[in-house]
């Protein structure tokens, strides 16, 4: 069974700029402001939270869309394997989309968004699009 929390891994970031859309390939979204990142598992420069220890975490992301021109798909990848995806295809131009998933990851398994090809998403100052996660138990 999973032990008490001897440690603590807590993180969630926004970004705070547009990105797409993604011409050539699927694009990691960098989620750029940092508002915690207990543990240090989150990479500011590579977007990509890395699991500290074997647990079961839970993952959060919301993304933003205000162009009716493109889609909006973003998944969520554990170790380059699509978890679960968000998106929104419609022609309304302002929509968000999310979703959640807990998993269970060893330590070193990577956790991160990615913006599916030829979608584009919207963030500004008012950080729309967001990125959070945190240990729920140790293994």
């Amino acid at each position: 069974p999973g032990s008490a929390l001897p440690y603590n891994v807590a993180f969630s970031a926004a970004r705070t700029v547009p990105q797409g859309p993604a011409y050539r390939h699927n694009e990691i979204i960098l989620f750029n402001h940092v508002f915690t990142n207990v543990g240090n598992g989150y990479d500011v420069t590579t977007g990509k939270f890395t699991a500290p220890m074997d647990g079961v975490y839970v993952f959060m992301y919301n993304v933003h869309k205000n162009l009716a021109s493109h889609g909006m798909r973003a998944a969520l990848v554990r170790n380059g394997d699509l978890q679960v995806l968000a998106e929104d295809v419609s022609g309304d131009p302002q929509d968000m989309a999310g979703n959640s998933v807990i998993l269970e990851l060893s330590e070193g398994d990577g956790v991160w968004i990615e913006l599916l090809e030829k979608q584009a998403i919207n963030s500004n100052k008012l950080r729309q699009s967001t990125f959070s996660g945190y240990l729920l138990f140790t293994l």
